[in-house]
């Protein structure tokens, strides 16, 4: 990412499907309990790396 966008904060991964799995993670946007509870006091910049590495995370399944 451009240093112009580091103090633009993305939008907030949630989907509105909050529902934690057996592996602690929100089924909906993939975050764990803790990196939900500390999203809004992340800087702009930790933010983005979050959101970059929820893209890399599994998606969940039901049918596993």
């Amino acid at each position: 990412m451009s240093s112009a966008n580091t103090h633009v904060r993305p939008m907030s991964p949630c989907v509105n499907i909050c529902t934690i799995a057996d592996n602690g993670s929100c089924m909906g946007c993939r975050r764990t309990v803790p990196e939900i509870k500390s999203w809004a006091k992340l800087s702009p910049e930790e933010q983005w790396a979050l959101v970059a590495e929820l893209r890399k995370r599994e998606p969940y399944s039901l049918y596993k």
